[in-house]
């Protein structure tokens, strides 16, 4: 398993050095024999087509005798009543959660690789399908001996969270009519675009080309695959990452987008939850569960705090949810958490207890005393019916992260928890001149091309899914979704002397939807980090000529078949298998960095800022060969969203920092 490696685009540069290595191709490459052959098992476990010859071992297999050979192993797996195959698996449901952290602990202690294959094959045909897919895509992100290997797009996994019902039924219809064409040929296209739901209620229906985009949901759901809420930092490993600053980071930035796509459609921004007063919206997922179930509905009108549950870890919700809340928001008014000191001390910890805090995971201080908010809330906004069988409950998508953001209720829940941190950020000074400015660096100016975006179809590959060992089907559904065509912009600096520095640049809005400008000191939460990057400064002149699309977010996932494909070619030594790096697990879509813009034009504006090359915190040594793995503490000193995260100072205008206004212009062309 060591010749697995990631050539970065950006060498990090040592804490000695002041110089930017030069650039090198970002290729993510398995050469290796052993490690080909495990890829390609997992791949065909993701399908559920594990090979007659490897199921050998079941017919002796006893989890009993594995258990007293690595204590490590959890023993409530043995007898353990799992969720049934079927059944509606919901990581927000306290007791699928349970088994599926007893299923990850048994795939995480595994000994070796071999028995990790060996007890994933044994649990599959026990264990509810998306619970085992869920618990043992994370076991393989976070064990060392198998981070690097590639996990399946999960919406070609379950397509059932990511297409509307009547998508799926015309897939399924296809298949059970054989109306597809064999191996080679282009397979049978489900057109998405004129599947229309039969639904346009009200205006937020305009931003499901946004908030159903299969990428971002897709970015989401992985995300919390790296940073599962409930994974203990340090008996995983991940207590040197900042996962609290990542938990508001990956909210700020999420939300600043989807306000900016909002202005865009010529609606108002995203206005914080009232869990008080009856929603002036309504919510039809248009989703079908694989059994057939369909998801809850929540019409409009309705009032979260009637939504009464009267048994399971959702008792009393609307009333936990406040209690954990004001819990939490006397923290930040009384600037000590209970057994955790003061949070205004030194500003990353604070920012750090309060994402613990808010997130509810098991970093938080006392997390009995100041709960897990987020699953009370979570249930209460998705409106469930409660069943009459507490074990055949019906989550609603505001209950899976692959859905979560298809609903816009749960983009009002995160602005309602920023709003937690705009309180604690009216605590914490301004940045000073000293920790913004960069001696001898000066931004002349910014020319920054007109950005152009567009629809486009995207084909979702469904083949491996609806596939079966019998026959094989190519069957694709194509949608419509954003993208923003390769996008130049040039700064122009003066420099005192040689050095290398950071650069990071915001996008923000220009004007509200009534046409009225923005000031960027009252505004900063609507701008978000689009590009950042590593650059050597020249004494004297510098231009600095960046195209948007060199490295920013994530490209499209390799598709489930070519994968299989591609790995069994290298198996097999036919060819390389070479990925390119851009394939990040859970970076946010390039294609989406940029918000839509208008057939007319819209102005936004670019704030950019040149620092100092960061000093990079490292607290595990790792192969420089391989790309970050979770755990390793990386961290370059400044906060992510630096320096919009506090407030806007007297000293905010530095010569290092620039604001520059740029146009957004929507093609409305018809996809092609």
């Amino acid at each position: 398993m060591k010749n697995i490696f990631w050539l970065l685009s950006l060498c990090i540069a040592c804490a000695a050095s002041l110089q930017v290595k030069d650039a090198l191709p970002r290729i993510y490459k398995i050469d290796d024999k052993e490690t080909l052959n495990y890829q390609l098992k997992f791949l065909f476990l993701f399908k559920n087509a594990c090979p007659d010859e490897d199921r050998k071992f079941l017919s002796s297999f006893k989890l009993e005798m594995e258990i007293l050979e690595n204590p490590k192993l959890p023993k409530e797996c043995v007898n353990q009543p799992w969720l049934e195959k079927g059944e509606l698996f919901s990581v927000y449901n306290e007791e699928h959660l349970q088994q599926a952290i007893l299923l990850f602990k048994v795939f995480y202690y595994a000994e070796n690789i071999d028995k990790l294959y060996k007890f994933a094959i044994w649990s599959q045909d026990i264990v509810n399908e998306r619970l085992w897919i869920y618990s043992l895509s994370i076991a393989l992100v976070h064990r060392p001996d198998t981070f690097g290997l590639i996990i399946p797009p999960i919406y070609e996994m379950q397509p059932h969270l990511f297409f509307n019902s009547e998508v799926t039924r015309q897939v399924e219809k296809a298949v059970q009519n054989c109306d597809f064409y064999h191996e080679g040929k282009e397979g049978t296209i489900i057109d998405d675009d004129k599947l229309n739901r039969h639904t346009n209620l009200d205006c937020e229906q305009v931003m499901t080309y946004f908030t159903e985009d299969v990428g971002l949901n897709s970015f989401y759901y992985m995300y919390h695959i790296f940073y599962p809420w409930w994974m203990d930092g340090k008996e995983f490993g991940l207590a040197a990452d900042h996962r609290g600053e990542f938990f508001y980071y990956v909210m700020a930035q999420s939300v600043a987008r989807y306000d900016a796509e909002r202005l865009s459609n010529g609606l108002h921004e995203v206005v914080a939850i009232d869990f008080k007063s009856p929603l002036d919206f309504g919510y039809y997922p248009g989703l079908r569960y694989s059994n057939g179930v369909e998801f809850p509905s929540r019409p409009e009108g309705v009032c979260l705090k009637d939504a009464l549950y009267k048994h399971g870890n959702y008792t009393n919700a609307y009333t936990r949810l406040l209690s954990f809340a004001l819990r939490i928001q006397n923290v930040i008014d009384l600037g000590r958490a209970y057994t955790a000191g003061n949070i205004y001390g030194k500003e990353i910890d604070g920012l750090e207890i309060l994402s613990n805090l808010l997130e509810g995971n098991p970093n938080s201080p006392e997390l009995a005393y100041y709960g897990t908010l987020q699953i009370y809330a979570r249930h209460l906004m998705g409106y469930a019916p409660e069943p009459l069988n507490k074990k055949k409950a019906i989550p609603a998508a505001t209950e899976h992260y692959e859905t979560t953001l298809r609903d816009p209720i749960s983009w009002r829940f995160f602005k309602w928890l920023l709003n937690f941190y705009d309180d604690y950020y009216k605590h914490v000074e301004p940045y000073t001149e000293k920790e913004l400015g960069y001696t001898g660096v000066n931004i002349q100016s910014i020319h920054a091309d007109e950005i152009v975006t567009r629809l486009e179809y995207f084909n979702s590959d469904l083949s491996q899914y609806y596939s079966t060992g019998v026959r094989s089907v190519n069957i694709l559904i194509r949608q419509k979704r954003l993208i923003s065509l390769p996008w130049m912009y040039n700064i122009s600096v003066t420099c005192g002397e040689d050095k290398g520095a950071l650069v990071k640049v915001f996008i923000g809005p220009k004007c509200d939807r009534y046409g009225q400008v923005l000031d960027l000191k009252e505004n900063t939460d609507k701008f978000y980090v689009i590009d950042h990057f590593l650059h050597n400064l020249k004494k004297g002149e510098n231009v600095i000529v960046r195209t948007l699309n060199d490295d920013a977010g994530a490209t499209d996932r390799t598709s489930f078949k070519e994968l299989i494909h591609r790995v069994g070619e290298a198996a097999h030594h036919k060819k390389e298998f070479v990925i390119h790096g851009s394939e990040a697990y859970w970076a946010f879509p390039r294609r989406l960095l940029l918000p839509r813009g208008t057939a007319s034009g819209m102005k936004f504006q670019l704030y950019v800022i040149i620092l100092p090359l960061p000093k990079i915190e490292q607290a595990v040594d790792v192969n420089k060969g391989v790309y970050r793995r979770v755990g390793t503490g990386r961290h370059s000193g400044f906060t992510l969203r630096f320096p919009l995260d506090r407030q806007i100072g007297k000293s905010f205008f530095v010569p290092n920092s620039f604001i520059a206004d740029v146009t957004i212009r929507h093609e409305e062309k018809k996809a092609h």
